[in-house]
């Protein structure tokens, strides 16, 4: 037996399979460790990917803060909600769920930001979170997805931007069906933090 902390959701590693197979195509080497194994002060000097929302995760937790998008309770519904304090992004996005009261719709995050934000190594955090497993199952296949990561680089084009920025974040919505797995997965917004 071991503390729950330590349990993997199913759709987390569904979404770790996401991101594996693009890694093993790409011919990019890489180890799997849990956050107890490789702390933020690690991260912050190499380039990670990690899963983890702000409640559960303390590397997640340090760099979303101050993040324009990030997941947090709604006081009025007392529910999590995906929150923006971005300008042009809506106000907040409360998920749906179904009559037995399981989540039908969230929001997954993706984040990309410099792994140390004092230093220009380089290196480079990719967070997936989102408002239960499937949010971050959703954000690992829109961003390991050519389709969807295509489709978002004509957008930022369209805007006047070049390339992909060094440091953004994208809200995906995500479809859950009875089993809560994932079964779609779109962009919804995006915020640009660094060139």
């Amino acid at each position: 037996m071991q503390p729950a902390q330590k349990a993997v959701n199913m759709a987390d590693v569904q979404g770790l399979a996401h991101v594996i197979s693009t890694l093993q195509a790409l011919g990019v080497p890489f180890r799997i460790l849990p956050e107890s194994n490789f702390p933020l002060s690690a991260m912050r000097k190499s380039s990670a990917i990690l899963f983890g929302a702000p409640w559960f995760s303390r590397a997640a937790s340090g760099f979303l803060e101050g993040t324009p998008w990030a997941s947090a309770v709604d006081p009025e519904g007392n529910e999590v909600v995906s929150m923006s304090q971005a300008p042009r992004a809506p106000a907040g996005s409360s998920p749906r769920r179904s009559i037995r009261r399981e989540y039908r719709e969230v929001f997954g995050l993706i984040t990309v930001l410099p792994s140390n934000k004092d230093a220009d190594d380089g290196h480079t955090v990719v967070i997936f979170s989102g408002l239960t497993s499937v949010g971050s199952h959703g954000a690992a296949a829109f961003f390991t997805s050519g389709d969807s990561m295509r489709k978002f680089r004509d957008r930022l084009k369209s805007e006047g931007r070049g390339s992909l920025p060094r440091s953004y974040q994208i809200v995906v919505r995500c479809r859950a069906n009875e089993d809560t797995q994932l079964v779609f997965h779109d962009y919804e917004t995006h915020e640009v933090l660094a060139r």
